[in-house]
This record gives C-alpha cells, sequence and structure tokens, in this order.
C-alpha cells in the first residue's frame, strides 16, 4: 500500500533536513536546490490529486475532528497549517487539474506552480470551483 511508504519518506526527508548546507560545495548546493525541487513538486502533485479526490468524493466537504463536516478549505487550512488563502488555492488548484487530465497527469514531471499556470490559461483564468 502506498501509505506504507509514508514513513520511510519522512524518515529520508528528516535526514535531508539534518544536512549541513554551510559545508556542502557549490556543485553539491546546485544538485541539492534542482533535484530537491523537482522532488518536492512531484510530492505536491501526489497531494494535490489527493486533495483533488478528497474533493469530489466528500463534495466539497469532509469529516470533521470534532463530528460532522466542514469545508475542505477549512479542513486543509487546520491540517497543513497554512493560510485560509493558500488553502482555498489548493483546493482549487486540485480541482482544476482534476478538470484538465492531460495536465493532471503532467503535474507528476513539473513544478505544481507551472501546471497550476497552465490550467488557468486553458480554463480562461479562472480554475473552476468545487461544487
Amino acid at each position: 500500500m502506498p501509505l506504507d511508504l509514508l514513513p520511510a519518506l519522512a524518515a529520508h526527508v528528516d535526514a535531508l533536513a539534518a544536512v549541513d548546507v554551510d559545508r556542502l560545495s557549490v556543485p553539491a548546493l546546485q544538485e541539492l536546490i534542482a533535484q530537491g525541487a523537482l522532488l518536492a513538486g512531484r510530492i505536491q502533485g501526489v497531494v494535490s490529486g489527493a486533495v483533488g479526490e478528497l474533493a469530489v468524493r466528500g463534495a466539497g466537504k469532509v469529516p470533521a475532528k470534532e463530528g460532522g463536516l466542514c469545508p475542505l478549505p477549512a479542513w486543509l487550512r487546520e491540517t497543513t497549517k497554512v493560510s485560509g488563502v493558500r488553502a482555498g488555492q489548493q483546493a482549487r488548484a486540485a480541482m482544476a487539474l482534476r478538470e484538465l487530465p492531460a495536465v493532471g497527469v503532467a503535474v507528476l514531471d513539473v513544478t505544481t506552480t507551472e501546471v497550476v499556470h497552465a490550467a488557468r490559461r486553458l480554463t480562461g483564468g479562472r480554475p473552476p470551483r468545487a461544487e
């Protein structure tokens, strides 16, 4: 099961976070930046796909800790510790990617920002809202 990968991924991210960048050579810094950015983009793509799927399955609502349902952006804000604006943007971008399957697949190969900009261009500037 893919979720079994998360503890190992967390361990690798922790090890990477422990790297003393002050001691890295310029080529090593460049490699860390280049590879790290690509991997971060791919992980964000996977997360975005999960957000889009969650939005569809719950029609924009998810179970709340206290019981009942809450809007997906509110849950994202609390769970991922981002601003309400950022959580709303993330939910809308994930829904836009679901509306554009070819672009959604491309998110695994390029940065999320580039794909979201492409999605916005293809949808007239604004991604569709979750219903």
